[in-house]
């Protein structure tokens, strides 16, 4: 998934604003930007829209 389809599916406003991968910070990944099992996201919101996006991520309906 890529970080444009991962803030799209979101039903609430989300932004992911860097991405840690193993020993790598990458920050303001584009859309085009995809997401790899393991990777941190720094996702900045309201408190209930991180909340279900991080639930979403670990049912794997992203």
């Amino acid at each position: 998934m890529t970080v444009g389809e991962a803030e799209d599916r979101s039903k609430a406003e989300i932004s992911i604003v860097s991405v840690n991968r193993d020993e790598d910070i990458l920050p303001r990944p584009d859309a085009s930007f995809g997401i790899m099992e393991g990777d941190v996201l720094l996702v900045v919101g309201e408190y209930d829209a991180i909340t279900e996006f991080e639930e979403r991520c670990k049912s794997g309906h992203g």
